[in-house]
């Protein structure tokens, strides 16, 4: 998906990133991703601009609980107040560890914005990402595609406004809750409510 956003990783950099290292190099994303891919907030310079606006931070994951949303905000902050726009390409607000639920990108990316920061989101729940899934069906009817996820206010919310069919899986951030305040709890209500897959 980086790639796909014109975002160029080269090899140095990947290896950087994976080695969980700091680049040299001048800093204008932010890599932060969750300790199973990248440990530490990495940086890697960006290759273009995205929607007409240089795109200077990357939020892709999150570090929680090793990393808190003061610690973020303080990193962040220098940034916001310059007003770099980022691009947060996971707009979860909460994600399991074994911790719990814990703040996900997209709360980390809600906290840029109250700093002052700018933030484009191409993730679940925003159009983007669901114009981009019916280019791949061209010529399927939205209804027609179903869309499922264990999120009732990224995965259901942002495919029904899509006009996509809507499956909610109770796994993840929604298991071991009922059926009804599932269907409470979403924006807009799951055409269908799954045990598993």
């Amino acid at each position: 998906m980086i790639r796909w956003l014109g975002i160029d990783v080269g090899a140095s950099d990947s290896k950087t990133a994976r080695s969980g290292r700091i680049s040299r190099r001048a800093a204008r994303c932010m890599w932060s991703a969750g300790p199973a891919t990248i440990t530490g907030s990495i940086v890697s310079p960006c290759s273009r601009s995205i929607w007409r606006a240089p795109i200077r931070w990357l939020i892709i994951g999150s570090d929680a609980p090793r990393v808190s949303l003061d610690d973020y905000a303080e990193r962040l902050r220098p940034a916001a107040m310059r007003r770099l726009p980022a691009l947060c390409a996971n707009p979860d607000l909460l994600m399991l560890t074994e911790s719990g639920q814990q703040p996900a990108p997209g709360a980390i990316a809600r906290l840029y914005e109250t700093l002052g920061g700018r933030v484009v989101y191409v993730g679940k729940p925003h159009a983007f990402i669901y114009a981009i899934a019916s280019r791949g069906l061209a010529g399927v009817e939205p209804r027609r595609i179903l869309a499922l996820g264990d999120s009732p206010a990224h995965d259901v919310a942002g495919a029904a406004q899509a006009g996509f069919a809507t499956a909610l899986v109770k796994t993840g951030l929604s298991a071991g809750r009922d059926d009804d305040e599932l269907r409470r709890a979403a924006p807009s209500a799951p055409d269908f409510v799954l045990d598993g897959l």
